[in-house]
This record gives C-alpha cells, structure tokens and sequence, in this order.
C-alpha cells in the first residue's frame, strides 16, 4: 500500500477507524443502520451476503456539503441504492469493494468514486474498513464557477475506478489524513464553519484532478468569443510584434475592423517599428477622408486612459485591448448615433 493510506491503514489495522474523534454509530441491526445512512446521506438498502451477526461501526465527520465515514460493516455486505443526486467514493483502507455491475473491484488504497446519476450496487467484502465520502454536487459547482469562472462538465452516469498510483490519490490521502487528526478537537480547523468550507474547496480541487473529463474544465470559456480569440492570438505570438488592425482582424468585429480600415492604425508596439500600411510616412498627409488627430498631448483631465506600455521587445500587451472596448457616442436627441473606439489619449 501506498503511504498516503498508510497512516490511516495502521489506524484501521488496529481497530481505530478513521475519524475516531466523531463516533457515529454502533450496531448490529442491518434496519437501523438503512435508516440512519438514509437520514445522513442517500437511501440505501442493505443485504448481507451470509448469515452472521453484523457488527457495524461508522464514525463521521460532517461538513456543510460534504460527509466523511470510517465504515466497518463486520461482515460481507451488499449495498444498493436509487440514482445518486451526488458525488459519492469508498476509498477501502483493508478488503476491498467491489461493483457489481461493472465488474470494477477496488483494493486497499485505490479509490471507487460514484458520478452523480449513478446507481450504487456493490459489494463489501468481510473484513473491509474504509472511508467513505460524499460530496454534494451543487457545492463542486459552487467551487469550478467561483474559483475557476467555468462550468462543471457533464459526465455520465458511472462508476470510475481509481488506481493508488494516481498523483491526485496521494492528495486524497493527505486531506483525509489531515481531516483525522483535527476530528473532534474543540480548537482546530474543524470548528469553525470558515475552516470547514475551506477544507470543501480543497476536496473539490482534489475531485477535478481525479476524474479526467473534470480537470480538462476549458480556459476562459466565460470570455465572449470576440476577446478570446484576440487574447489567443496574443499568446501564440508573444514573440513577435502585433499591430492592433491584426488584434482587430482575429477579432472579426465587424464595426471595429471598419473602422480601421478608414482610420490611422494604432500600434501596441511601436510607430516606427509597425508595419502597418496605414501608418503616415513622414512628410506625407494622412488619407483626405480623415480627419488629422491632435497631435499635442491632453491635459491630464481630458485623458481617458494612459496607453499600455509593452515591453521594449515590441511585444504587445494584453492591457492593450482594454482600449479597444467600444462605447456608445453620447449624441444631442435626434442626432445620429453610433460606436466609437475609445483611443489612448483622445477624447
């Protein structure tokens, strides 16, 4: 095994489960232990596999969105249960679980986690101790919208077999591990609903690096299409010098490339390094349909914005585009109306 199960395998090993700080439930009443499961997370229906006396013991750690168990039915158990409306995992610490109908079987130190949608049907083998995890999905679409301003991909119902070799199982283990040594104490991170609702967030951290289709959440995706094509375009040519008519062109703004084309280019490099046609040449005055800009530099009341400087390389700066966004001309009632582009320096 692993040692990120080590520490709480040892535990497990010595007949103290997981989260012995926060005692749940001891019983040998396979009824009683339904209803309980069912009150603290979703239904369950439970089937023991042989005759015998069970000797259930759970303890749990509870959080606002998220329930942690160390679970030891004493006997081969099945466990059954409706579409799960959560995330739900059992990471066994000895024995091992398997899923019936998939045939996927998890070991000591690997980890079954269940998609919401899923319908649980497994086995616990005699002997098996784990931990069990449920998490619930609204609070991992809290997280990916807040902290990664993306959407949570939909993944179909499943159940999906991770194995102990697996980086982000290494982290599993260290927050499990954490979460057992502060469980019942009085001043410890567990006590405070601010330290518990952290500790959510590094579990659904944890969730998107474990199943793949999550931890693939697309960059940006809340960028409309204009601007994320521009800052692409910006990316994949940082080494070479960009001109704003080429911003304007990838951005396939239909008003703004008109304007640039009957307007003087504005370059986020420099005058005499652009390459841009639509530049003057020194002594030569500009196209007759436009009208010449100031030349003399606004006060300093009058100025919008400063003009993003970009590094002496010629690179253009992503500050760049903020001078880029068009507003609306105030115009006297009944007057024409239209967009302009706000430029550095020009009112």
């Amino acid at each position: 095994m692993d040692s990120h199960a080590h520490s709480l395998a040892t535990r497990s090993a010595s007949g103290r489960l997981p989260f012995a700080g926060q005692p749940w439930l001891a019983s040998r009443d396979l009824d009683e232990v339904a209803t309980l499961l069912s009150s603290q997370v979703e239904k369950r229906s439970l089937q023991p596999g042989r005759r015998g006396q069970a000797d259930i013991r759970f303890n749990m750690q509870a959080m606002p969105q998220l329930k942690l168990f160390g679970a030891d039915w004493g006997l081969e158990i099945g466990v059954r249960s409706l579409p799960l409306a959560n995330w739900h995992a059992i990471l066994p610490l000895q024995g091992g679980v398997s899923s019936r109908p998939d045939g996927q079987s998890a070991a000591a130190g690997e980890l079954l986690v269940f998609t919401p949608g899923h319908e649980v049907d497994v086995v616990w083998h005699e002997g098996t101790q784990a931990v069990v995890i449920a998490l619930d999905a609204a609070c991992l679409v809290d997280h990916v919208k807040r902290h990664h301003r993306s959407e949570v991909t939909r993944v179909p119902a499943q159940a999906q077999l991770i194995d102990r070799q697996h980086p982000a199982l290494v982290s599993l283990g260290n927050l499990l591990g954490l979460v057992d040594r502060e469980a019942g104490s009085p001043s410890g991170l567990l006590a405070t609903l601010i330290g518990q609702q952290h500790l959510q967030h590094l579990f659904c951290e944890n969730l998107l690096h474990l199943i793949p289709s999550l931890s693939t959440l697309p960059q940006r995706s809340l960028l409309p299409g204009t601007v994320k094509r521009v800052v692409d375009f910006i990316h994949a040519h940082l080494d070479q010098p960009l001109c704003i008519s080429q911003l304007v062109a990838v951005s396939a703004t239909s008003s703004a490339a008109g304007w640039m084309r009957s307007a003087s280019c504005c370059c986020a490099t420099s005058r005499a390094s652009c390459s841009c046609p639509s530049w003057p040449s020194a002594g030569v005055s500009p196209s007759p349909a436009i009208s010449p800009r100031p030349t003399s530099r606004p006060s300093a009341s009058r100025r919008r914005r400063p003009w993003p400087a970009g590094p002496e390389s010629g690179r253009a700066s992503p500050a760049a585009l903020s001078v880029l966004v068009p507003r609306k001309r105030d115009t006297p009632r009944g007057g024409p109306r239209g967009v302009s582009c706000v430029l550095p320096g020009v009112t």
